[in-house]
């Protein structure tokens, strides 16, 4: 215990110690190994490469893939698209060409990426970003450590001093509580997108309000004003309501009741508003400077087909969701059974979380002389039962949703939020009732554990969740249950023990710890861009067909017609869509997928909400001025067919990708 207190007064210095020694490791969580199996397989170490004065070429082919992915330990998550696939190409996209506020590497237009993912911009939102300050220190590969290493230590730490808050500063269930939240497997699923920022922000912003108005320095009070402003610059930036909306409820109310208690206790003086004047003034400066250097983005994306004009409306997710409790032990580990392969792993994780126990039980167990010192856990427990209730039963009336924006507010993430906040409402409870465990009954807790055992047990039974394995999932279940019989009885040191051992094996095992991007850098087609980037930086470039190409050269600074947009490129589909006839299907986030063809006309269609896929006659490309053209097809026929002069210039390699230089064919060079 003695050595657990000196690590934990030393726990600032010993992150910055972890974050330095992580980042020297060029340690991430990242899945780009994927992309070995996404069709960019074929690694500079499994050739021979020369260099001259004119840059690199090429030597023999040794055809055999590369095998050096970069895991260290686990498993790289094909699923996780949205991290391998989009935000780190954007991150790394975003290195390359300098962290401009729109980057001219996506499309004809470019694109804002302010609004991308939370994209590192140097622009004065990143005072709001302390996990992208790495890019503008380090090249793309060692800021994609500092993303991961800052990220994860530090949202431990602030995990950390929120369950100190909760627990009236219970060291060893403050400890499990910061390793329970930041591994929570719903975090961990989404830890590079929206809900792990929001997650991050939310705690760091209650972290600074409660040490705001704890504070007896002005020094300290303007810290933590200071560090407030970040938190909420991050948090707004993130730019995704769905989850936005209810947190930013939960964190308004928070702030005005520990305002309104510190003036009702006189605690506020004319210095303290200075202060929060001033942090006020410079979070709106920076709001409205950001949002009038990228306002038409935001419209835009506001404005698309999807996401931007959904309407959200409450109810429809089944209580039985939280069975989620207990499948987050399979995900990690196996495939998901037949009925729920159109589910992805991500949307079905969830938490580890006692919020079926308290909805039953905190009524009869909450002391009327305990609520006010345990006004926040309370408080905690009512709003993530009303997320459930909200998602699972019924919604606002139109006119509450629209006024209120939860119209922006999806049902599933409404669930998903509850099961966050769940967990932090456990760590209270478990810790309330340890506190009062002399003159807590134990016959409602027992009801309510019986409550639980049966409602899970029906669902194992009679749901479509038991096809993960009845058995396995009712001894998970005495498991689950048997945690909190460790809680009624006081076993504190069993209780960690055993939730120590959960969430390991639940959370900790969903992202992989992997050494630098060589699934994205150590590959025969990067070296041959970069070295084609080079020596022509204006070159538009385009990736034709059904693969995954369409956003990886932009990884190194090539200027791409097509890749992931968050808002439609309009100077783009002005050629390709003069009447704009399409705009219903191109008026949207979208993966850009375009395959060149014989039609006389583009097709446009979407094989689901964020797809685009566009048959684009090939004589386009001399409309677009596309340079180079990057595929897995052989295209020479049909270019020569549509009077363009192609040169392939690198290929095919084992997994068939090319690059052919074009132009115009003329007179002069006819074949």
């Amino acid at each position: 215990m003695r050595i657990l207190k000196r690590m934990i007064m030393f726990r600032y210095l010993i992150a910055i110690v972890l974050v330095f020694i992580g980042v020297s490791l060029n340690l991430n969580g990242s899945s780009t190994a994927v992309w070995d199996n996404a069709g960019i397989s074929v690694g500079i170490d499994n050739h021979r490469v020369e260099t001259n004065k004119k840059g690199i070429k090429f030597g023999d082919w040794n055809l055999k893939p590369s095998n050096h992915d970069g895991i260290i330990f686990g498993t790289a998550r094909e699923v996780r698209s949205d991290a391998w696939l989009v935000q780190t190409p954007f991150y790394l996209a975003q290195a390359a060409a300098g962290l401009p506020l729109s980057n001219k590497s996506y499309g004809l237009g470019g694109q804002n990426m302010v609004v991308a993912y939370n994209s590192p911009v140097k622009q004065i939102s990143i005072i709001g970003k302390p996990f992208n300050w790495g890019f503008l220190f380090f090249s793309g590969e060692r800021a994609i450590s500092f993303y991961w290493c800052f990220k994860l230590i530090f949202m431990i730490l602030l995990a950390f001093e929120v369950c100190m808050i909760l627990t009236k500063k219970n060291l060893l269930l403050s400890c499990l509580g910061s390793f329970w939240i930041s591994f929570s497997p719903l975090v961990q699923w989404w830890f590079m997108q929206h809900l792990g920022d929001l997650v991050f922000f939310s705690m760091a912003a209650i972290v600074t309000i409660h040490y705001f108005f704890e504070a007896k320095s002005k020094v300290a009070k303007s810290g933590f004003a200071l560090l407030l402003c970040s938190s909420v610059i991050g948090f707004i930036f993130v730019i995704y309501p769905g989850y936005q909306v209810p947190l930013a409820y939960f964190l308004l109310f928070y702030f005005l009741a520990k305002l309104l208690t510190a003036i009702h206790r006189k605690a506020m003086d004319h210095i303290d508003w200075i202060i929060l004047f001033f942090a006020l003034l410079l979070f709106s400066v920076t709001l409205m400077i950001t949002l009038g250097e990228s306002w038409s983005a935001i419209s835009a994306t506001l404005n698309t087909v999807y996401p931007g004009k959904r309407i959200a409306v409450g109810g429809g997710i089944g209580l039985t969701y939280f069975m989620g409790i207990l499948t987050n032990f399979f995900l990690p580990f196996e495939k998901l059974p037949p009925a729920f392969q159109a589910i992805n792993a991500c949307e079905l994780s969830s938490t580890l979380n006692f919020l079926l126990l308290i909805l039953v039980t905190l009524p009869f167990t909450i002391k009327r002389d305990k609520i006010k010192e345990n006004a926040f856990g309370i408080y905690l427990s009512l709003f993530s039962l009303f997320l459930v209730f909200y998602a699972s039963i019924a919604g606002l009336p139109k006119i509450g949703q629209k006024l209120t924006l939860f119209s922006f507010v999806e049902p599933n993430r409404a669930f998903q939020l509850a099961m966050v906040l769940g967990v932090f409402a456990s760590i209270w409870y478990v810790n309330y009732l340890w506190e009062t465990r002399k003159i807590q009954s134990k016959i409602v807790l027992w009801a309510g554990i019986a409550v639980q055992a049966l409602f899970m047990a029906f669902c194992i039974q009679t749901t479509i969740f038991g096809e993960f394995g009845k058995v396995w999932l009712f001894m998970l279940l005495i498991v689950y249950l048997g945690s909190q019989m460790l809680v009624i009885y006081g076993k504190k040191r069993c209780f960690i023990v055993l939730m120590a051992l959960l969430i390991a094996i639940s959370g900790m095992t969903v992202n992989p710890v992997s050494q630098g991007l060589p699934g994205i850098y150590r590959k025969a087609l990067a070296v041959k861009i970069k070295a084609l980037v080079k020596s022509d930086k204006e070159a538009k470039w385009l990736a034709d067909g059904d693969n995954l190409l369409y956003q990886y050269p932009q990884i190194f600074g090539a200027k791409m017609i097509n890749g992931v947009r968050f808002y439609p490129d309009k100077k783009l589909w002005t050629l390709l869509d003069p009447g704009n006839q399409n705009e219903e299907k191109w008026n949207r986030y979208a993966h850009v997928k375009i395959t060149l063809s014989t039609n006389k006309e583009n097709h446009f269609e979407n094989p689901s909400a964020d797809q685009l896929r566009v048959k684009m006659n090939s004589s386009e490309l001399n409309v677009l001025k596309v340079k180079y053209l990057v595929t897995n097809r052989e295209l020479m026929p049909l270019l020569y067919e549509n009077n363009l002069n192609a040169e392939m210039i690198y290929g095919p390699d084992k997994d068939g990708n090319r690059i052919y230089k074009i132009s115009k064919l003329g007179l002069d060079n006819m074949p």
